[in-house]
């Protein structure tokens, strides 16, 4: 299930942006969620600094 931004969004333009993507799908709470806890975990996620993680299917934002 898709969230609630990305469910009203026009059923050709999700086609045609997930035929661009190298993985051709959108990402799903529960798929992102788990690198949210890992890296709010203590000590698990202390030695993470300022990185940038994208969750975006292989897209590029510009």
């Amino acid at each position: 299930m898709l969230g609630p931004l990305v469910a009203e969004i026009d059923k050709n333009w999700k086609n045609n942006k997930k035929a661009e993507l190298a993985i051709p799908q959108f990402g799903k709470t529960y798929e992102v969620a788990p690198t949210s806890v890992f890296l709010a975990a203590e000590p698990d996620g202390n030695i993470y600094t300022g990185q940038t993680l994208g969750p975006n299917s292989g897209d590029v934002m510009l």
